[in-house]
C-alpha cells in the first residue's frame, strides 16, 4: 500500500508541474496573438488612412480605377438581359429581332461560330461561360489598362521626342548600315541574270 501511495503523491506533483507549465505557456501564447492583433490592427488602420488621403489627393483617378474594380462582374451580370435584347432567348432567336436577321444571314448555323456561342450562353448552355468569361475578361483588362494609365499618368509629349531617345535610335540605325553599296551597270530594261552553282 505504501507504494501506491508513493506513486500517487509523485504523480500528483508531476501533474501539478504539468499544469503549471501549460498555464504558463498559454498565457505567453494569448500575450504574443494580443500584440499580434494590436500590430495587425494599427497596420490595417495605417494603411486605410493612407488609402483615405490618396483618394481624397487624385478623386478622379479613384473613381476611375473604382470603376474599373466594379466594370468585370457587372459585364457578367449584364451580358444575359444584353443577348436577350439582340434576340437570343433560353427556348432560341426571337422572330424579327436583330439575331433573326443574322441568322437568316448565315443560313445554316454551324456549331463552333459566334452565333452558335451567343445561343448557346442565352440558353443557359456550354456557351454561357465562354460568353460571360469573354465579357469579364475584356473588360477586366481594358479596366487593368485604364487604370495603370491613370496611376502612371499615361506617357507625356516630352519623354516621346524630347528627351533625345529617337536620336539615340537612329544612331544605332546608321551603324548597321553597310558602308558602301555596289550597283550593277546594266542596259535599260534588261533584267538581272541570277546564276547560281549546281
Amino acid at each position: 500500500m505504501a507504494k501506491s501511495d508513493d506513486a500517487g503523491k509523485k504523480g500528483d506533483i508531476v501533474g501539478q508541474g504539468a499544469r503549471k507549465q501549460i498555464r504558463e505557456a498559454a498565457e505567453e501564447a494569448r500575450k504574443r496573438v494580443n500584440a499580434v492583433a494590436q500590430n495587425a490592427s494599427k497596420n490595417i488602420i495605417s494603411t486605410a488612412e493612407q488609402a483615405k488621403d490618396w483618394i481624397i489627393e487624385n478623386p478622379k483617378k479613384a473613381a476611375v480605377i473604382g470603376g474599373c474594380l466594379v466594370a468585370p462582374p457587372i459585364a457578367g451580370t449584364i451580358i444575359g438581359p444584353a443577348l436577350g435584347f439582340v434576340g437570343f432567348g433560353p427556348g432560341g432567336v426571337a422572330a424579327g429581332s436583330a439575331a433573326a436577321v443574322w441568322q437568316a444571314r448565315i443560313g445554316n448555323v454551324v456549331a463552333p461560330s459566334v452565333f452558335s456561342f451567343l445561343q448557346s450562353a442565352a440558353a443557359g448552355g456550354a456557351g454561357a461561360t465562354v460568353v460571360n468569361g469573354t465579357a469579364v475578361g475584356v473588360t477586366s483588362l481594358a479596366g487593368a489598362g485604364v487604370a495603370a494609365k491613370q496611376l502612371c499618368g499615361g506617357v507625356k509629349k516630352d519623354e516621346q521626342d524630347g528627351n533625345g531617345a529617337d536620336e539615340d535610335v537612329s544612331a544605332e540605325l546608321e551603324k548597321t548600315k553597310p558602308e558602301k553599296t555596289e550597283t550593277l551597270d546594266r542596259p535599260a530594261g534588261k533584267k538581272p541574270v541570277i546564276k547560281a552553282k549546281l
